[in-house]
């Protein structure tokens, strides 16, 4: 059986998130940390650290 997903086509066995109601398949393009705090790492050497765009 066969998983429609708009355009895309999920096969058995094939690794996806499933999220609001909708499949994303897991690639190389979709990063899953093991940790929030590890999440959290990631995204601050990527895109440095969230209280610098902030206003106060």
């Amino acid at each position: 059986m066969e998983i429609l997903d708009g355009a895309r086509t999920f096969a058995p066995g094939e690794l996806a998130v499933f999220l609001y109601e909708t499949y994303y398949p897991l690639t190389s393009e979709m990063a899953v940390y093991a940790s929030a705090d590890e999440a959290e790492q990631a995204y601050s050497y990527y895109f440095g650290d969230a209280a610098e765009g902030s206003l106060e």
